[in-house]
């Protein structure tokens, strides 16, 4: 079976968000890493924005807010390239999410704001 590359963005995505969902963030960060090297190898800006977004909410989950915080970031950065509205607003709602966890409540309300 012959499978076109830019159709393993899903594949590695979707098994990216299964090992999340069973725990195993190692190889959810591994996978997601590897949709992220294809988005850039074919410059799929929409797909990267919604990978990068998937990774920051990994890190968050497992305490790493700085590295959390900086995948929202870019992926904040990426939709400014697509303008995709709705990303945008999850990404900003992530990133409160994320400094409420990091106890830093002045910079959640900036977030939800």
């Amino acid at each position: 079976m012959i499978v076109h590359r830019p159709h393993l963005i899903n594949y590695y995505a979707i098994l990216a968000d299964l090992y999340r969902g069973t725990g195993n963030h190692e190889k959810s960060l591994a996978s997601f890493s590897e949709a992220i090297n294809i988005c850039e190898e074919f410059g799929d800006t929409l797909r990267m924005a919604y990978v990068s977004e998937a990774i920051a909410r990994t890190y968050s989950e497992l305490g790493q807010y700085e590295n959390g915080a900086a995948y929202y970031f870019k992926t904040i950065a990426l939709n400014e390239k697509i303008a995709s509205p709705v990303l945008t607003i999850v990404s900003y709602l992530g990133l409160g999410d994320l400094y409420r966890l990091w106890k830093d409540p002045k910079k959640s309300i900036e977030f939800y704001q």
